[in-house]
């Protein structure tokens, strides 16, 4: 039987759910841990004595200086981690915590696991969504795709159901461990957009605790505030101020208790909620400015809304429900049949189920769409300045492909680098919003006047969610060829290779291999590049569909704006001149397939009418 997995790879807990198919429906469950818990601490540690690798809740209570928490704030980043002596990469103490994480669902399931849709936080940059990917592809599960985390609750809380019809503004207020969210979505038939998000990364669950831990060290604790700032009295404090946090969103009055916390020094406090509220009250009203950025942000009111959803374990305090509703003047959604905790995952599965055609999944609508645009950054010849082209535009549905063609800056040249980035900000590369996330060189031998060297450059997007960058040089019909997911990640093959090594010596039994090494895959897509004849026209035109009966008549204009384009582009063959105009072409397919306001529509097919004015008389 199929395992369709949601993976909610979480900064303080993760968790994994699942579809389990019943005769007539399918249950989406949590796939409880070892402890019987249905989440589980993102935590890697090496006992004291070096002797153990711990992970989860036994790794967050360890009495070690080898740990390490919420390793996915730095995931995607140049930082090392320090654990039992040795230096390790993101990526790799990533891996550990994912192999983990898939064993103990194993075998609860009693079936092997080996691919997953797996969550990332909103607007995550891309360099932290494919340190993400590559995490779990070395440890042996195949990344069905890659869900931001507002769309996944979204799917648990069942907006994405086919039978929601009109487009929905929803606001998630995703409050957890380690930190706070808030992402504006728009919803219409399977098509999640974000609006607008922010965050505080340093508020969460976390902070109520330490509050707490702080009261009882400048109280009853205060002769002993000093020595209590040590690593494990501190530790074995918060953790009881947790439960005690836990207790307090179904019990008006809860107990803090820890015996021998200090030699000789014992803990034994109640706080009732009331006196719990007026500590953390500051902290829960930091959130506000984030969610009023966003709706004034997208210019909309709370009486805009059509949903609000509390997210993250934090959402469970009574007093969070209490004072978003009160920020907002409206209703959150209930959660008599959602924990905020688990939903993330819980949405995850179902994408799962839907993109590996579960069965009895009718009701549900879920499409695959880029969160950012893929571009290159080719040189403006009127100003010298590089700007983002892209090739494929963010809200395209996946798979997609595209294909544009340049030539060199300068004559002679014995490569072309072409740049391959990730972002929305297309008039300056260097914005902290767009992330360089490869590379492909294409060499020309012999070198060549540059007016002889076009360049045709393909980015292609798989199902997989693997990119693949070809550049050809089509004079001599050479192609070369990258594929972005192993050249992205910090990891290079030899070190994919040691930590896999690791793996199998710390769970007793190597991780699959789910996908080809970089030199095999890269070398597959050179000779598929090779094969297919140079083209100038997307891929994505023969798929696109034609406008909707009822639709308006600027729609079913520019989707006849879109037919002429593509004429002019095939008689155009791989004529470098054509970029602007597979630009703009490109942009308003993208936007004809998404949820975009009518105005952008119309004034896309404009410029998009006054490029072709000039392609019809040159031709």
């Amino acid at each position: 039987m199929a395992n369709y997995v949601g993976i909610d790879f979480g900064t303080t807990n993760s968790v994994v759910a699942r579809l389990v198919e019943e005769p007539t429906r399918v249950d989406i469950q949590v796939v409880n841990n070892n402890l019987g818990s249905d989440r589980t601490p993102s935590a890697v540690a090496v006992s004291a004595q070096q002797t153990e690798w711990l992970f989860g809740q036994a790794a967050k209570e360890a009495n070690t200086p080898h740990k390490v928490l919420s390793v996915k704030r730095i995931l995607g980043t140049d930082q090392q981690v320090e654990l039992g002596g040795r230096s390790f990469r993101t990526e790799a103490v990533a891996s550990l915590l994912m192999r983990y994480l898939i064993t103990q669902a194993q075998k609860r399931v009693g079936e092997p696991i080996d691919s997953a849709v797996i969550t990332v936080p909103a607007n995550s940059k891309g360099l932290q969504r494919n340190a993400t990917k590559l995490a779990a592809t070395t440890a042996g599960v195949r990344v069905l795709n890659l869900i931001n985390e507002p769309t996944a609750a979204a799917m648990a809380y069942g907006l994405g159901k086919s039978s929601a019809g009109r487009s929905l503004r929803v606001l998630v207020y995703d409050f957890g461990g380690g930190t706070f969210d808030v992402t504006l979505l728009r919803a219409h038939h399977g098509i999640f957009e974000e609006v607008a998000s922010r965050g505080l990364r340093r508020c969460g669950g976390d902070d109520l605790d330490a509050a707490l831990a702080d009261q009882l060290r400048a109280g009853v604790l205060a002769e002993h505030a000093e020595a209590l700032h040590q690593a494990y009295p501190d530790l074995r404090l918060r953790l009881a101020c947790e439960q005690a946090k836990i207790a307090l969103s179904d019990a008006d009055d809860a107990r803090i208790d820890v015996e021998e916390l200090l030699p000789g020094v014992n803990v034994h406090e109640g706080i009732d909620r009331a006196s719990f509220i007026d500590l953390i009250r500051p902290i829960i009203e930091r959130t506000a400015e984030p969610v009023k950025e966003v709706l004034d942000g997208a210019g909309l009111a709370a009486s805009d809304l059509d949903h609000v959803l509390l997210v993250g374990g934090t959402s469970r305090v009574p007093f969070v429900r209490e004072f978003v509703e009160n920020l907002l003047g409206c209703a959150a959604e209930p959660f008599d049949q959602i924990d905020p905790m688990t939903c993330v995952a819980q949405g995850a599965a179902i994408v799962s189920g839907i993109l590996q055609g579960a069965p009895h999944m009718e009701d549900y609508d879920y499409q695959v769409c880029l969160e950012h645009s893929l571009c290159t950054d080719p040189v403006d010849v009127m100003t010298g300045r590089k700007y983002l082209e892209p090739l494929i535009e963010h809200g395209t549905k996946i798979p997609n492909q595209n294909t544009s063609v340049y030539l060199p800056v300068v004559d002679f040249a014995k490569e072309v680098v072409v740049n391959i980035y990730e972002g929305n900000v297309y008039d300056d590369p260097l914005d902290e919003e767009n992330v360089r996330i490869g590379e492909v060189r294409v060499k020309l031998d012999p070198p060549r006047p540059a007016e002889q060297c076009p360049v045709q450059v393909q980015f292609e997007y798989s199902e997989d969610g693997i990119i693949t960058a070809r550049g050809k040089d089509l004079t001599q019909n050479r192609t070369f060829a990258r594929v972005i997911d192993f050249s992205t990640g910090h990891l290079k093959e030899e070190e994919v290779r040691t930590v896999r090594a690791l793996l199998t010596k710390v769970f007793g039994e190597e991780p699959p291999l789910v996908l080809p090494t970089a030199a095999e895959a890269e070398a597959a897509a050179e000779a598929a590049g090779a094969a297919e004849a140079p083209s100038a026209v997307p891929t994505a035109t023969a798929t696109l569909a034609g406008p909707a009966a009822d639709a308006p008549a600027e729609v079913r204009d520019a989707y006849a704006r879109l037919a002429s384009a593509d004429k002019v582009l095939r008689e155009l063959g791989n004529s470098a001149e054509a970029g602007q105009l597979r630009a703009l072409r490109n942009r308003l397919a993208a936007a004809l397939e998404g949820i975009t306001p009518l105005a952008e529509v119309v004034e896309l097919d404009k410029q998009l009418a006054a490029e072709l004015m000039f392609f019809d008389y040159l031709l």
